[in-house]
């Protein structure tokens, strides 16, 4: 029976301090570690700093608004912690950067657009064999594919 190796895996709501809003509101940032491999990201909520809890890092106060915030950091939690364990159940191991994209998407997202690019440029490959289309300008979507192509690499997968 084949062991997966468990890794460290922590997931920790903090307050971004350093740019509060007009308002006095600052922005909770989320942080995976993995391994001792940190890794943040925006979690689109933002809250006043005075009603933070930083022993647990939620809202403190059963206000709508704390108990909303509250329920949306769960959400995040349960997804990660989900995304955490189908890696380690189907990969073997998770880093934080795998977690990190795959929670906000961007792997699916480069897989589909170069899908949707791929499907037009075979298509329009297609129509060059017909004589319908120019040669060159094929060449053309292919370079603006590879293009794309490398800059999502290097962009987001590093």
């Amino acid at each position: 029976m084949e062991q997966t190796k468990r890794s460290t895996f922590k997931l920790l709501f903090y307050l971004k301090k350093n740019e509060p809003k007009k308002n006095g509101a600052v922005a909770i940032i989320g942080r995976i570690t993995i391994d001792g491999t940190p890794k943040t990201f925006g979690t689109k909520l933002e809250i006043n700093p005075n009603n933070w809890d930083l022993k647990y890092g939620r809202v403190e106060g059963k206000s709508a608004k704390a108990l909303s915030i509250n329920q949306k950091l769960d959400n995040i939690r349960g997804r990660i912690d989900k995304i955490y364990e189908d890696m380690l159940k189907h990969e073997g191991f998770a880093t934080a950067q795998k977690v990190k994209l795959t929670f906000l998407g961007v792997g699916v997202m480069e897989d589909a657009v170069l899908k949707v690019f791929r499907g037009q440029n075979q298509g329009f490959e297609k129509m060059v064999a017909k004589g319908k289309r120019s040669q060159s300008t094929y060449s053309k979507y292919n370079t603006v594919y590879n293009h794309l192509s490398e800059f999502i690499k290097e962009r987001y997968l590093r």
